[in-house]
């Protein structure tokens, strides 16, 4: 691949030297694909989880952290039934997320479904007495999806609710209210007594400068309130 990469530079270089400056602006853009390309990957570990954590799994045995620390298409990142939950207010234009990680919070849990789409994806888990902060640099846009654990005997058809807190530096507390039903295909690898219920996502519109926003537990009709965040990239 190396050696492939340097002769296309080096015909590049001599039909620059021919042509001018197109040709030269795109070895630029060659060169600048061939790094990108070749950024390392790296892995998440559980260095930030607290010893309040609930369960000791590690989570190399339950989701290899293998992934890009770039901006990837929605339709690549997202499980479907996710992005349809987008507000369309949002979605015209939206060009790839990225997911960002939170600076402070106690517990995760790993999804379980057949469901390749769900399976071994990791979220964030809140309840009484618990937060999650997440420092962001704006101006921009993230994007929160949310979810409930919720008890596998609870019906299917029966519409439950819970509430997590946002606060920001200025001491500013916004409710986010959701709505949602039990799913059937998707479980958690340390509790499969509880299933998760269906996808809810809400905008925050970040200002400039550097911002921490602060998300708690106010209710739920089931278990845990469980949060994953993302920047939107608009082109």
């Amino acid at each position: 691949m190396k050696n492939k990469a340097l002769i296309i530079a080096l015909l590049l270089i001599a039909a620059g030297l021919l042509t001018g400056c197109k040709v030269w602006e795109g070895a630029g853009k060659f060169f600048k694909a061939v790094a990108e390309a070749a950024e390392p990957e790296y892995y998440w570990t559980r260095q930030k989880i607290t010893e309040d954590a609930t369960w000791s799994a590690d989570i190399g045995d339950t989701k290899t952290w293998l992934e890009e620390n770039r901006a990837k298409p929605v339709e690549t990142l997202l499980p479907s039934d996710v992005a349809r939950a987008i507000p369309k207010d949002h979605t015209h234009g939206l060009d790839s997320l990225k997911e960002i990680h939170p600076s402070a919070f106690v517990r995760y849990t790993v999804m379980k479904s057949e469901n390749g789409e769900w399976n071994r994806e990791v979220f964030y888990a809140l309840n009484e007495g618990e937060e999650i902060a997440l420092e962001v640099q704006g101006p921009g846009t993230i994007m929160v999806i949310s979810m409930c654990s919720l008890s596998r005997d609870e019906p299917l058809d029966n519409v439950r609710k819970y509430i997590y807190a946002r606060g920001d530096e200025t001491g500013t507390d916004h409710a986010e209210p959701a709505y949602c039903y039990r799913r059937n295909d998707i479980l958690f690898e340390h509790a499969e007594s509880e299933s998760a219920s269906t996808p809810h996502v809400s905008v925050i519109r970040v200002p400039e400068g550097k911002h921490t926003y602060t998300f708690r537990y106010r209710y739920s009709d089931g278990g845990d309130i469980l949060l994953k965040f993302f920047e939107a990239v608009y082109p």
